[in-house]
């Protein structure tokens, strides 16, 4: 786990105990409960698949904003992928594109409700187990970077 990772956890734990104290414990399950329905809604859990091209997967829908992205940098167990070996297929024309090729003046879409392909090679092998990947995505009109990290158990590609 890297230290951004572990800021983002101890930032997270420090705003829930501000809403529990705040707002009483009750708040704090619903938000757990709505960040569940979020995660159930995104995730595609049938498509995590390891092979000898890397790691496979599918996003029902895009991390938490929709719209054209500038760019898509991913990790693997805390490791980068190099953006010309990370692919996404947005699914709308079915072409997969490398992460290098994506820009500003080329940015990819990610619509509501299209099921988005990533295809992430990594160095080694990737085995079959659990991983933590890591998207990280710059929107063409909202400046910050938002992200979306999760940890799933990748079998077999068939």
């Amino acid at each position: 786990m890297d230290l951004r990772s572990i800021r983002s956890r101890l930032a997270l734990v420090q705003q829930g105990a501000v809403i529990g104290w705040a707002f009483g414990t009750d708040s704090l399950a619903g938000l757990l409960r709505g960040a569940e329905l979020l995660r159930e809604n995104m995730l595609e859990p049938s498509s995590f698949r390891a092979g000898p091209d890397g790691l496979r997967f599918q996003l029902r829908n895009p991390p938490l904003r929709t719209g054209a992205f500038a760019s898509v940098s991913a990790r693997v167990d805390g490791v980068p992928i190099s953006p010309e070996r990370a692919f996404v297929d947005p699914g709308s024309a079915g072409v997969e594109r490398s992460f290098a090729s994506i820009d500003r003046r080329s940015p990819v879409e990610l619509a509501v409700g299209v099921r988005h392909r990533f295809r992430l090679e990594t160095v080694t092998k990737a085995s079959v187990g659990e991983h933590t990947i890591r998207l990280e995505l710059r929107s063409v009109a909202i400046p910050p970077t938002s992200w979306l990290e999760f940890t799933e158990r990748f079998e077999a590609l068939a």
